[in-house]
């Protein structure tokens, strides 16, 4: 406490623990014991009191012991305590390198995210253009293709009036299919302009044997 440090009581079964700038070291004291080997077989060793004190900080393989020895363990308790605010100065550094990493990730993510909006919204703006100038063309081939038809209809006296009525009809889906002109279809969607336009692979009739 005199340096600023805590203690906090046992919390899930874990064990009394010293708080140090935020970080927890579970620790346990306890006497050592001296085995001894049963003269028997088959019959427990026996464990007998040395009336050493050992204190262990720490949990798992970052886990340290000090014990009672040439010097004794409380004329080390300022050594015990100097490591322990050692480590807790890395595990601090390495959580300030953990958050800095996870901000990290998150800009590149959002970077990702954005780029690849945008490069979607390119590619469907892109998409549109070279569908449009797609439909445009086509839509002049029709009315060429219906202007043919309509001269020579009439220079041989067949512009009959079924074959007029064909025609206006023709030349509106010109219309609807012309991106310059856009007329409504009550029938056909935007969305038929592609199937109408798409070309189909042929199937391949080559066999192997």
């Amino acid at each position: 406490r005199y340096r600023g440090h805590s203690f906090r009581r046992d919390i899930n079964k874990r064990g009394p623990c010293i708080v140090v700038n935020d970080v927890e070291f579970h620790f346990e004291i306890r006497e050592k014991n001296k085995r001894i080997p049963s003269d028997k077989p088959y019959e427990s060793s026996t464990y007998i009191p040395t009336g050493i004190l050992i204190i262990k900080i720490g949990e798992s393989y970052k886990a340290k012991e000090w014990s009672d020895g040439t010097v004794k363990l409380e004329n080390q308790l300022a050594k015990i305590v100097a490591k322990i605010e050692l480590e807790a100065k890395e595990e601090l550094a390495w959580r300030e390198e953990c958050r800095l990493h996870h901000i990290k990730l998150e800009e590149e993510e959002k970077i990702r995210k954005e780029f690849q909006k945008k490069r979607e919204f390119e590619l469907q703006r892109t998409k549109e253009l070279f569908n449009n100038a797609i439909y445009h063309n086509k839509a002049k081939i029709v009315r060429e293709y219906l202007n043919e038809l309509e001269t020579k209809a009439s220079l041989n006296n067949q512009l009959t009036i079924e074959l007029q009525d064909w025609l206006i009809w023709a030349k509106d889906k010109a219309d609807w299919l012309d991106p310059m002109i856009k007329k409504e279809d009550i029938l056909l969607y935007e969305s038929d302009k592609e199937d109408l336009i798409q070309i189909k692979k042929k199937e391949n009739n080559f066999y192997r044997y």
